[in-house]
């Protein structure tokens, strides 16, 4: 119950709980909002209640037969979220015809990657680890 509430400090307020499991020294909390279509997935410390590990993903996300935007405004969609990211490396990737950026970088509390529609902007997936 702890990990449940804890959790919502990090996922919008309308999101519905899916379940909570304990995955080793941590608990495993999963969330969905309906109405962005998209599942959170937090991993939290047992100990501490500390964020281990943070990921979206839409429900539906896909990636795009064209691309309009450029790797530098990939990297500002993922600026403007994440504070303190830095050393960014941007790629192109291509699955089944469609296209997907993907942006790693680092913070000075972890690292983390995000997959980003090269036509529209809306991010896909969002992975984030935290290095306590």
């Amino acid at each position: 119950e702890e990990a449940k509430e804890e959790a919502l400090q990090y996922i919008p307020e309308d999101s519905q709980f899916q379940y909570a499991e304990s995955k080793g020294q941590n608990y495993e909390v999963v969330y969905y909002c309906p109405e962005l279509t998209e599942y959170y997935r937090l991993r939290l410390s047992a100990e501490d209640g500390a964020l281990r590990e943070y990921k979206s993903w839409l429900e539906r996300g896909r990636g795009s037969k064209s691309v309009a935007l450029s790797e530098d405004e990939a990297k500002e969609i993922v600026l403007g979220e994440v504070e303190g990211a830095e050393s960014l490396e941007v790629n192109l990737d291509s699955s089944r015809g469609e296209k997907v950026y993907k942006v790693r970088f680092n913070t000075d509390s972890g690292s983390g990657m995000y997959e980003i529609q090269p036509e529209d902007g809306n991010i896909l997936l969002r992975e984030l680890a935290v290095d306590h």
